[in-house]
């Protein structure tokens, strides 16, 4: 687990104030883990291999335990269906995150610079809702988020991991 992962999970707290996590299985995403930390805050998770490649990446679904799971597995279904072009849909945010953070134009390759680690499905697997996608950019040692209103990324920020 990353340093991102940690901090969106709220491992870092005390457990023994949230709800003990859930597991459970789904068809197409497979192992699922429930969270409901103790303020309330609940979600999904399953961590997924991208086809091709099998880099490794978590999966965030909002919602409580009775949240369906179908609606989020067609949702990804139809937006991630390989890792490549969806990375080329977050090219022009992530390349100006890069060059805002570091100064410097970047002259690697996308798919070598920048790894998804966490995807973040919107409420309900709307699609006009708001989602995100955590990168990690290891030749500068840096994440960073892309967010997105329904099938637009709108904002690429590097994150404050310190």
């Amino acid at each position: 687990m990353n340093y991102v992962q940690a901090l969106w999970r709220g491992v870092e707290t005390d457990r023994s104030e949230g709800v003990p996590p859930h597991e459970s299985s789904h068809p197409y995403f497979g192992r699922l883990v429930h969270y409901e930390r103790f303020d309330g805050a609940a979600h999904w998770e399953a961590t997924l291999s991208h086809p091709g490649t099998g880099a490794r990446f978590t999966l965030v679904m909002p919602g409580d335990r009775d949240t369906p799971i179908q609606p989020f597995a067609n949702f990804h279904r139809a937006h991630f269906g390989h890792p490549d072009a969806f990375l080329r849909r977050c090219a022009d945010e992530l390349r100006s995150a890069f060059e805002r953070h570091t100064g410097r134009a970047l002259t690697e390759s996308y798919r070598g610079t920048f790894e998804l680690q966490i995807l973040t499905l919107p409420a309900a697997a709307d699609p006009r809702g708001v989602w995100s996608a955590s990168f990690y950019a290891a030749v500068i040692d840096a994440y960073f988020e892309v967010r997105f209103v329904g099938d637009r990324p709108q904002v690429c920020r590097a994150l404050d991991v310190a």
